[in-house]
């Protein structure tokens, strides 16, 4: 669908924009209410009503994304069948977030609690190293790959950053880029090292 953005009349592509572009404003507003109302702080007291909302947001979302596969997204409403995966997207966050609450997530936690420590850094150095396999100025390697080369070299740039945060924090309170921005919002340099 996002290939329609370049190769779609200009009219279309402007309008299958627009419709992106609220689906990610109501994705962070969605975000902040959750943050809040502490959704992630209580996921123990509302781990039935969740499981439910999942499921229900997973049928929804799949069932969007089928209908929009069968072309039914350039008639009249139909543009709204976009935001199907927005609706799966959420699903898994919910599912992920209920996994990683119970006890068989206790493990995984600690294996990625000191790159959610740094995730500033985790987020820009994930971006850096991704844009260098993938653009023109790294190893250009954009539409070479079927999904599952590009899903296990994510998983391999993934895979150094948690091993890099592990490395980093041992040694040191922030993550780099964590540390420059405490420095400036504070005026200060603030300590680094443990």
């Amino acid at each position: 669908h996002n290939w329609a953005l370049f190769t779609g009349a200009a009219g279309e592509a402007q309008g299958l924009r627009l419709v992106r572009y609220a689906g990610l404003a109501g994705l962070f507003l969605l975000g902040l209410a959750a943050g809040r109302a502490n959704l992630p702080g209580r996921l123990a007291e509302n781990r039935d009503w969740l499981w439910r909302m999942a499921l229900v947001l997973l049928a929804v979302g799949l069932a969007m994304e089928a209908a929009r596969r069968t072309g039914t997204v350039l008639t009249p409403g139909g543009v709204l069948l976009e935001n199907g995966d927005e609706f799966v997207g959420i699903a898994y966050v919910v599912l992920v977030a209920l996994w990683l609450d119970g006890p068989r997530g206790a493990r995984v936690r600690g294996w990625l609690a000191p790159l959610g420590a740094m995730a500033l850094t985790g987020y820009l150095m994930g971006g850096l190293l991704g844009q260098g396999v993938f653009y023109g100025w790294g190893l250009d390697q954009i539409g070479r790959h079927g999904t599952l080369t590009v899903i296990a070299i994510s998983a391999a740039i993934f895979g150094v950053l948690i091993v890099f945060a592990h490395l980093w924090m041992a040694r040191y309170r922030h993550g780099p880029w964590e540390w420059l921005w405490r420095s400036l919002t504070r005026l200060q340099v603030a300590p680094l090292r443990r």
